[in-house]
């Protein structure tokens, strides 16, 4: 048995893993570990202003001639006329550069034309795909694909998925609850399901996918591939602090949350001291993204810093069951062939 699907033809990949755009984790050596072997990695764009995103575009380049994405952030409050970002970067830029620095993501995401400035890098770059990781790629569809750039959009809902496709999305990606990051509310088996059922186009699973045999029940699900997060930071090439990758491997599958407390919106994350204040305060939380700026950008300290007390690390429940920190390569290989293991036994039984 080979584990291909079409969604594998469609974007020119050997096996259907996606590696997801994990913000300041995913980046070059990452991204290119997965593509060479046979996946599809992707860049975390969003934090990256258009020069620092033109470069890492780059570095890829030279380390994988395979496909890869980009993944950016696309929600309303950053592609319209939001006054409320005005006077956040007013605020970042009376902070001392240590805060600034703290704040670079923030920084880089309310800079006016941010998102249009970076889709154009990716048209210019003619990138292989392009995923819109929170809201709609929909204004600037007919130009990516002029340009010859597959076009994913996550959906945290049944109706989000629909709408991703009657705009004309190429595939969608249903990422349920269970997963790291921004999340929505359905759990991930369901939303996985409900996706298949409500749209033609092809729908990859994501949230909670950590080893070969989710994978091989989101496909037996109709999904024709895996969207998969926090089983790559746990890996050597992920761009994140060593301690925020051993906090994974040590974590329980019952040691994340969901809170708003980080960015505004809800993200799954490990649960720590800091996270639990904000239970009962949730009145005190500002909109995406200036709860960032309340927050003095502690989404990122975990990362970039190492610190797991007053920062936040998104991380999907599947952490429970991580027990390592391999290289990428690896990670690719294990799950698809765990997961043809896992098929052949649902063929035996049927």
């Amino acid at each position: 048995m080979t584990l291909r699907t079409p969604i594998c033809d469609q974007l020119g990949i050997e096996v259907p893993i996606l590696q997801a755009g994990m913000g300041m984790g995913a980046r070059h050596e990452l991204v290119a570990a997965v593509s060479n072997a046979g996946g599809l990695g992707v860049i975390g764009g969003a934090p990256l202003a258009p020069r620092a995103l033109h470069e890492e575009i780059q570095r890829v380049r030279e380390l994988t001639d395979r496909p890869f994405g980009v993944d950016l952030l696309l929600p309303p409050q950053l592609t319209s006329d939001n006054p409320s970002l005005a006077a956040a970067r007013e605020a970042i830029a009376g902070l001392p550069a240590e805060q600034r620095e703290a704040l670079g993501e923030l920084d880089v995401l309310v800079t006016p034309g941010h998102v249009d400035n970076q889709v154009a890098v990716c048209l210019d770059e003619q990138v292989p795909v392009l995923v819109s990781g929170l809201g709609s790629p929909a204004p600037w569809l007919d130009d990516l694909h002029a340009h010859g750039i597959t076009v994913l959009a996550i959906a945290g809902a049944v109706r989000h998925a629909e709408r991703h496709a009657a705009d004309g999305v190429d595939a969608i990606i249903a990422s349920g609850s269970d997963g790291g990051g921004h999340v929505g509310t359905l759990g991930s088996l369901s939303l996985w399901r409900g996706c298949v059922d409500a749209v033609d186009v092809p729908v990859i699973a994501g949230g909670g996918i950590g080893d070969g045999r989710t994978l091989a029940a989101a496909l037996v699900l109709g999904c024709q591939g895996a969207w998969i997060g926090t089983r790559f930071l746990a890996t050597k090439e992920a761009d994140c602090h060593p301690d925020a990758k051993r906090a994974i491997v040590a974590a329980g599958s019952d040691d994340t949350t969901v809170s708003r407390a980080i960015s505004g919106k809800p993200m799954r994350v490990l649960r720590n001291d800091w996270v639990d204040s904000w239970r009962g305060r949730e009145h005190e939380i500002e909109p995406f993204p200036l709860q960032a700026l309340q927050n003095e950008g502690r989404g990122s300290w975990a990362l970039l810093r190492g610190d797991l007390v007053e920062g936040a690390l998104p991380a999907g429940s599947v952490s429970g069951i991580i027990a390592d920190i391999p290289g990428a390569a690896d990670v690719v290989r294990s799950l698809a062939a765990a997961a043809e293991a896992a098929l052949r036994d649902v063929e035996v039984f049927g």
